[in-house]
């Protein structure tokens, strides 16, 4: 008789408890997939804006150097809308005096969420046409 009642009881399926336990499991694994997803997403996003940061700084050295090459004054600061985020620049030119290499010192700032973000970025360049 035993045997008989387990074999029907094997047949039957997954008891309630079995099931919500399962559905917590998955639940819990979707909602890690989701702040994960989310995090990488945020990681992109400020990725693109240090590259955007990058060229940049580098544009605005080189602007820096032709226009000192050329002997008119460079724009030594300002800000750059690039793809909706402002970026906020100035220059610092050291060991102005007349000798080479002469010292560029670029600093960029713009916000990230709540957060102000910086790049700098230093060079020596000889002007001597």
């Amino acid at each position: 008789m035993r045997s008989r009642y387990n074999k029907i009881r094997s047949k039957r399926g997954f008891s309630l408890i079995e099931v919500l336990i399962t559905v917590g499991i998955i639940s819990t694994g979707i909602v890690f997939l989701f702040s994960a997803f989310a995090a990488a997403m945020s990681a992109v996003k400020l990725s693109q804006n240090m590259t955007f940061a990058c060229l940049l700084a580098e544009n605005k050295i080189w602007e820096t150097e032709q226009a000192l090459r050329t002997g008119s004054s460079p724009q030594l600061n300002g800000a750059e809308n690039i793809e909706g985020k402002d970026f906020k620049w100035d220059i610092e030119i050291l060991d102005a005096a007349g000798s080479d290499p002469k010292k560029l010192k670029l600093n960029l700032s713009w916000k990230e969420k709540l957060k102000e973000k910086d790049y700098s970025l230093e060079t020596l360049s000889y002007l001597k046409p």
